[in-house]
């Protein structure tokens, strides 16, 4: 609808106009309370009136589109896209919406790990973080049984203090004196004082509160001698999503109650502090957006955490095993497995490589050491965790917590943080795509013409969100604004479509009896066609006609006659139907079909080919039946061309029929009879063969002249899809009949025999070789006069 008639609309239908201006007034302050959560939160007022305009809104949208009703399509188009846009701007909490979210930003890690980054692992020399896994090789090979003594750990960070390691990182909490001997606490707690660099692991627990009267949480810390000993510590808890999905990572968690709250950092940031040599008592910024420590400013993504950036699934940081971090002179692992593999210097001329100590594979880095044995139940489902089939179950690879939290620490190093979509671009976002879809199915003719657009629109904010998460870290919402374009198309589709039935059932019930359903279709999207007259179009046209069928017509009464073609026209014409042919007329046993019309089709010839085929192989499994129920077997032959034609109502103003005129239509039909002068089944022009050459596979025929025409025509015979081939029979006999027609058009009709009689000794019915084998012997004992040309001239039609 123009703007003139809008407008009009609305001057007439003030009930609707009404309720528009009630929602376009409430909606505004309703989305600015929306988008201002802490103003909503802050008093119960401001709730209370959050939810009265949300309820307005909905109200006013709802009756305006009662009120506009199906005749003003447009304004109830509008108040559909505002229904639209407030699901797509306040809906995005909903639990349902914000897991499928959750999902699509996994699948964006996915897509950026296997198609960007190419599954690129972090080399040893490129990646500022080690880990150290107590594994099962670890289990396997050191003396004593799990857990073990902490003068493993001593051992550990000893070897990494003098492997120049920058921070030691151990993701075990050691909460609890050593089940071997008190002097191992001594032994680990002097390691970490001679080192200086080392992080333990804290975690929170629910504590329960004396008598039974509910639980808080308590912070467990490490044995006060190691933190004594120099130690410093961090909490290591998950921090899931909704889907249990470990995206994000705590940065302070704060424990304690009104009178004593404590604040305690996360395992990573105190990594970081001792990275960075920050001070115990450095100050740490926890702003609404950012949380700060020393120069280091990470992004939020909730109150208390930030998204990590995984750089990829498990196993994307170097690994080294712990009993190989610890396995040096004065370490002795169970002999079989004792081979020194961090000081060993190494021997170049025997191919021993050095150590890890002389490597310098721990110089520089930080070095973090926590479990993967599943067992140990220190795993979990991340953005990355790979799926794959194996004797066909489907497993799933989670991430160990120590390769989180390199994750983590990666992301913080390197300032590599996702942003989050602010809301009000994402409302933007909403609002301009819905509008667009709205205005562009109110535009068209028939809504459905947009529904490519649409899903042009729905790829682009797809693509357009994974492009500015995999090339500039920011997340931007999908779910929200697909779903709010996606009400906005099919509210506005469902809305057209109900106040189009009317006048389509009309038109249906006059034309559907005696017009084709496409014509019928045409005439509903474009009444205008009811007038007299045509237009030129390029189309293909199918003749069919049964073999000998006046012989087989005296042989039945006619009741028999009728039921039996009736069986095979029904179910020749559901073949040509389902090939988006129509039928142009029945006469007698013939039919007469069109391709590509009404409806611009560029596969006409090639449907056309397909349908004639299929006939073909229908009438297959119909002479079995017929067989079985002693009735005539029919068969039919096709001719089919492809070229312009006049396409339109023909007739007088009261009476007229939809079809195609011209010289094309009666070559078509007169292919259809020239099969049975070559006993093939279907023929097509030449015109139709270079459209449909490279998915059918036919073979030439002849150039013939056909009766009432000069001009010869090149001819083939269609024998099947290219998709599906012929057998090695076949192609013998197609290798052998083009040579012999290679031979006949030149005259050599010796040779030629011989490859026609090879063709029929390799099919002994091929219609088409024993046409020619007898036009060679006829031409042997007379031939052609001079200047011989070829072309076959067709005396009957």
């Amino acid at each position: 609808m123009a703007g003139g008639n809008f407008f009009k609309a609305l001057k007439e239908n003030k009930a609707a106009f009404a309720c528009l201006i009630v929602a376009l007034l409430v909606f505004i302050p309703n989305l600015v309370l929306k988008l201002l959560p802490d103003i909503g939160d802050s008093l119960i007022a401001f709730y209370l009136i959050n939810i009265g305009l949300t309820a307005l809104s909905l109200i006013a949208a709802i009756l305006g589109i009662y009120f506009a009703g199906f005749k003003n399509k447009t304004l109830s188009g509008i108040f559909i896209t505002l229904l639209a846009v407030w699901l797509g701007s306040f809906l995005v909490n909903v639990k349902a919406i914000e897991t499928l979210e959750l999902k699509t930003l996994d699948q964006r890690f996915n897509f950026r790990y296997q198609y960007i980054h190419n599954e690129k692992k972090l080399a040893p020399e490129e990646s500022p973080i080690i880990i150290v896994a107590i594994n099962d090789q670890s289990g396997e090979s050191l003396p004593s049984v799990w857990p073990w003594p902490r003068s493993y750990y001593a051992q550990f960070v000893r070897n990494m203090k003098e492997a120049g390691a920058k921070v030691v990182g151990i993701d075990v909490v050691f909460d609890a004196p050593d089940s071997y001997s008190g002097e191992n606490d001594d032994d680990f707690a002097k390691a970490i004082s001679e080192a200086g660099n080392v992080v333990l692991a804290g975690k929170v627990v629910k504590a329960e509160v004396g008598g039974g009267r509910g639980q808080y949480e308590l912070a467990v810390h490490p044995l006060e001698k190691l933190i004594d000993g120099g130690a410093a510590w961090g909490l290591v808890g998950v921090t899931n999503d909704i889907d249990g999905i470990w995206r994000q990572y705590l940065l302070e968690e704060k424990i304690g109650n009104e009178e004593q709250m404590n604040t305690y950092y996360s395992f990573g940031i105190e990594v970081l502090r001792k990275y960075y040599d920050l001070p115990k008592d450095a100050v740490f910024e926890n702003g609404e957006t950012y949380f700060k420590f020393g120069d280091k400013v990470i992004r939020k993504y909730k109150t208390f955490s930030f998204l990590i950036n995984f750089q990829g699934p498990i196993n994307t940081f170097p690994y080294k095993s712990f009993d190989n971090a610890v396995d040096n002179s004065t370490f002795d692992l169970k002999p079989e497995y004792d081979l020194d593999t961090f000081d060993n210097p190494g021997d170049p001329e025997l191919g021993i490589p050095p150590g890890l100590l002389h490597s310098g594979f721990f110089k520089d880095k930080i070095v973090l050491l926590g479990a993967t044995m599943e067992e140990l139940h220190d795993i979990f489902a991340v953005p990355l965790s790979e799926s794959r089939n194996i004797e066909g179950q489907k497993l799933e690879t989670l991430m160990p917590g120590v390769e989180i939290h390199a994750n983590a620490i990666y992301t913080m190093l390197n300032d590599d943080y996702i942003t989050i979509q602010s809301d009000w671009v994402r409302v933007l976002i909403v609002t301009l795509t819905s509008f667009l879809v709205f205005f562009l199915v109110s535009r068209l003719q028939k809504p459905l013409l947009a529904l490519p657009i649409f899903i042009l629109i729905v790829a682009i904010v797809i693509a357009t969100a994974f492009y500015l998460f995999v090339f500039h870290n920011l997340h931007m919402q999908i779910v929200t604004p697909i779903m709010a374009i996606g009400f906005t198309y099919v509210g506005n589709v469902l809305f057209q479509y109900v106040g189009e039935r009317k006048e389509k059932a009309t038109i249906r019930n006059a034309f559907g009896r005696y017009l084709p359903e496409k014509v019928v279709e045409q005439l509903i999207e474009n009444p205008g066609l009811l007038k007299l007259g045509g237009e030129v179009r390029f189309l293909s046209i199918l003749f069919s006609d049964v073999a000998g069928f006046t012989t087989i017509s005296e042989k039945l009464t006619p009741v028999e006659l009728v039921a039996l073609l009736n069986e095979y026209l029904t179910a020749m014409t559901n073949i040509i139907s389902k090939y988006d042919g129509i039928i142009d007329k029945y006469e007698g046993d013939a039919i007469m079909a069109e391709f590509g019309a009404p409806l611009h089709d560029d596969l006409h010839a090639l449907k056309a080919c397909h349908a004639a085929l299929e006939m073909q192989e229908k009438l297959v499994e119909m002479r079995v039946k017929w067989k079985k129920e002693g009735r005539p077997e029919l068969r039919a032959r096709a001719g089919i061309n492809s070229g312009q034609v006049v396409l339109g109502n023909m007739g007088s103003e009261s009476v007229f029929d939809y079809t195609v005129m011209g010289d094309n239509v009666n070559l078509a039909s007169r292919l259809e009879g020239a099969n049975k002068e070559y006993g093939s089944y279907i023929m097509i022009s030449e015109w139709t063969q270079e459209i449909v050459k490279n998915d059918i596979i036919t073979r030439e025929l002849d150039l013939i002249r056909v009766k009432g025409k000069e001009k010869p025509v090149k001819v083939f015979e269609v024998l099947a899809r290219t998709s599906t081939g012929i057998s090695s029979t076949m192609k013998k006999v197609i290798d052998s009949y083009n040579q012999g027609l290679a031979a006949y058009r030149q005259q050599r009709w010796d040779e030629a025999i011989l490859y026609f009689k090879a063709a029929l000794h390799a099919k002994a019915d091929d219609g088409p070789s024993e046409v020619y084998l007898e036009r060679c012997e006829q031409f042997k004992q007379n031939p052609p006069e001079a200047g011989w040309d070829g072309v076959f001239t067709m005396t009957t039609k």
